[in-house]
């Protein structure tokens, strides 16, 4: 399940969603009754807001690579 963290990432794009995720995932394994115990709870923590982190790199990897080329395109246009 963890992998939508990683598709929280790429679709919010936001980095205050790795906070919300380190948070949250960990209060679902709770909820769900996968587990209580601290350690685990830490570890998926963590792992939840790397996944998420990854994702939002990739948000912003390609955000940004979509602008570039669109400036780029802008400026290899000659003037009319």
């Amino acid at each position: 399940m963890i992998p939508v963290l990683l598709l929280v990432g790429l679709l919010a794009g936001r980095w205050y969603c790795v906070a919300i995720a380190a948070v949250v995932w960990p209060l679902i394994l709770v909820l769900a009754g996968v587990t209580s115990d601290p350690a685990v709870l830490v570890a998926g923590g963590g792992l939840g807001a790397a996944n998420t982190a990854v994702g939002v790199a990739v948000h912003r990897g390609l955000v940004g690579g979509v602008r570039l080329l669109a400036r780029t395109a802008r400026r290899a246009r000659p003037d009319s």
